[in-house]
């Protein structure tokens, strides 16, 4: 299980901010999730099968339809070496078809995903397909309407390495009240304003990975040298325009993943 988990973190670790515009899909009791280039429909894959990890990628395929009416043909890989819970296991994997189809259910991406294994080495699902509901992963703000470390994550979600401090990248304004105030800092200068409709980014330092979430009470350039446990005050999130928003349910809200 440990290894798994830092196989995975490191592939999302690699992956360069742009990537990051790909979308979260999770299944609804939280085993299985899916990280989807919309542009390429290129994927990297966690779940569980019998109390077992697995991982692997999806990859590129025929693509039919428009967004949110589509339908994807691919194939599947496990990698090697990430089911470790004995040593006859540390080679398992299953291959075989993937097949996903695209919907839109009350403004959010939901994919009818299929695996089908067809061979591999100590694969437990040859012959037996699996079907899985995932619903594109948005954050959902806790009950103050805030977003944290906790509830914004892109990715999987995971809570190792730099992934812990990258939150969801697409943002939109809907503060009602007027324009919304970037700061220089949080509760610092203005630096500029948004107009209510428009589309944000969250922001990054100059390794590509730092946190755009952090707390009124946090002087530190570079929030991703941070515990997140350590993080106190009301969240602020850095935008591209390298200023400060509140990052409450209030004034932004996340939009979909799916752009293309």
């Amino acid at each position: 299980m440990k290894k798994a988990s830092i196989w995975i973190a490191s592939i999302l670790v690699a992956l360069s901010p742009t990537a990051a515009m790909a979308s979260s899909y999770v299944s609804a009791n939280g085993s299985t999730r899916l990280l989807l280039d919309e542009k390429n429909w290129y994927g990297e894959y966690q779940t569980q099968i019998n109390g077992k990890v697995w991982a692997g990628e999806i990859t590129p395929g025929r693509i039919l339809g428009h967004t949110g009416n589509r339908a994807m043909y691919s194939s599947f890989k496990d990698n090697p070496g990430v089911v470790l819970e004995s040593p006859d296991e540390v080679n398992s994997f299953c291959s075989g078809g993937f097949t996903a189809i695209q919907t839109v259910e009350n403004g959010r991406y939901v994919l009818k995903a299929r695996w089908s294994a067809s061979e591999g080495k100590n694969c437990p699902g040859v012959g037996q397909p699996i079907t899985l509901r995932l619903v594109e992963a948005l954050p959902i703000a806790d009950k103050k309407g805030d977003y944290f470390f906790e509830n914004s994550k892109e990715w999987y979600g995971l809570p190792n390495g730099q992934n812990e401090f990258h939150t969801w990248d697409l943002w939109q304004v809907v503060d009602a009240s007027g324009p919304l105030s970037c700061r220089v800092k949080p509760n610092g200068k203005i630096m500029k304003t948004y107009r209510r409709g428009d589309r944000i980014t969250a922001g990054y330092d100059g390794r590509g990975h730092a946190s755009a979430i952090l707390g009124a009470d946090n002087k530190e350039t570079h929030p991703s040298a941070l515990n997140p446990s350590s993080i106190k005050g009301a969240p602020w999130m850095r935008t591209s325009d390298k200023c400060f928003v509140r990052a409450n349910r209030q004034y932004i809200q996340p939009l979909s993943g799916s752009k293309i």
